[in-house]
């Protein structure tokens, strides 16, 4: 409020004048900017945290796997062995969580009907909900084509799921739509996070006890939870929130005490047609091979892991700590002596990208293989010879590092 003095013609103060300006709006605006910047920051800590884990994760995987073959079924620390690999897979499952929100998982991007998927999670939806809650599917009559990790796509929609079930301890209803919507200026004023444009909407409404706004403001930060203790990991809106931004959309929800809570998942409508290939099959066969691999990697653990997973196929391995390195020990050899390189992404002094820059002006077309805990693969167009990079996100088992350096050599 700003107020002005009124004076009459002597000087006299005989009143004020105030002028209120409503500005209501505005900090709402600064609230949900605030958060904004918040789960940006917690981002890029997750991210950090989770590569840090990952690379750990991937010994720990490789060398109980290694165990349990050099042991066989039949020896008592076998079992040992394979509870050690079990919960390895739980804590992956985790850090893979993080790397969603954070937005730096790989992603397998692939083109797919938004309305066949629903149809498909169907069952699995209902089993999740059980017997007291009603599920309700209304998609847009026209297939909604969208572009994105469809298994994470799927996650997701488990998430959001399971957090209406505990939502309504008493049984209710779960509705679940599509449709298109344009984005326009309005609602950008409204919400910082929209991007204007087409979308399509996927909505996700309980009739359960809702939120308050406190609890509402925290519900994607990683870890936060209404839940009792050892009841949930507080992973799972964080996850969703961080694979729709990933995707390049935003979220919105709404929701109020008594009254349940609507999720609304904005995903960028995509004009392609037709699917992507299946990936490779997990029961697919590596007959391993005699050719040399170039392997660096600047994670002293996953080094000797890989080298001896390699190894162990048949391989010959030439190992480097770093970019600078390889370039080096690759100065001493002929062109042909090298087959594959087999790099991580991230490392000091030079990393995957620029490393493999520079092979192709000392060998032309060499296959090219990266590894990483987070990289984002639409990094790896800038390589120049893209048709010959493969990737292998970690933790690698022994078998998928033999099967994608099986893959990319056959290319």
């Amino acid at each position: 409020m700003t107020l002005t003095a009124v004076k009459d013609q002597n000087g006299a103060v005989i009143g004020y004048v105030g002028v209120l300006q409503d500005i209501t709006q505005r900090k709402a605006l600064e609230t949900q900017l605030l958060q904004s910047q918040k789960m940006e920051s917690m981002g890029q800590l997750a991210s950090g945290i989770a590569h840090g884990f990952n690379n750990v994760l991937t010994a720990i995987l490789g060398y109980s796997q290694f165990g349990i073959t050099a042991l066989g079924p039949t020896h008592p620390v076998t079992d040992h062995l394979k509870t050690i690999r079990l919960a390895t897979e739980r804590a992956i499952n985790l850090t893979d969580q993080l790397l969603v929100f954070s937005r730096r998982k790989p992603i397998e991007e692939k083109v797919f009907d938004l309305n066949s998927l629903l149809i498909d999670q169907g069952k699995l939806v209902n089993s999740v909900l059980g017997a007291g809650i009603e599920l309700v599917v209304l998609p847009e009559p026209n297939p909604i084509i969208i572009k994105v990790d469809c298994n994470q796509m799927a996650q997701v929609l488990l998430n959001l799921a399971i957090n209406a079930k505990d939502a309504m301890p008493r049984g209710g209803k779960l509705t679940i739509t599509t449709s298109t919507v344009t984005v326009d200026a309005q609602q950008l004023e409204s919400n910082p996070e929209a991007i204007k444009g087409q979308f399509v909407l996927l909505s996700v409404s309980d009739n359960g006890v809702g939120m308050n706004e406190g609890t509402r403001s925290h519900i994607f930060e990683p870890f936060f939870t209404t839940k009792e203790i050892g009841k949930g990991t507080g992973l799972g809106l964080a996850t969703c929130y961080g694979f729709v931004k990933q995707c390049g959309g935003f979220v919105e929800v709404e929701s109020e005490l008594g009254a349940g809570t609507e999720f609304k998942l904005f995903l960028p409508i995509t004009d392609e047609i037709g699917l992507d290939p299946e990936p490779l099959s997990d029961n697919a066969t590596s007959s391993g091979g005699n050719e040399t691999i170039l392997l660096v990697e600047d994670e002293p653990l996953i080094l000797a892991y890989a080298s001896q997973a390699l190894r162990r196929e048949g391989y010959r391995v030439l190992e480097a700590t770093n970019g600078e390195e390889a370039i080096e020990l690759a100065k001493g050899l002929s062109g042909d002596e090298i087959h594959l390189l087999l790099s991580d992404v991230v490392m000091p002094r030079m990393g995957g990208l620029e490393l493999a820059d520079r092979f192709q002006y000392i060998k032309p077309r060499l296959p090219v293989l990266f590894t990483s805990g987070y990289a984002d693969q639409s990094e790896f167009g800038s390589v120049r010879n893209p048709a010959v990079v493969g990737f292998l996100a970690k933790p690698y088992s022994p078998k998928s590092l033999s099967l994608k350096v099986r893959e990319i050599l056959d290319k």
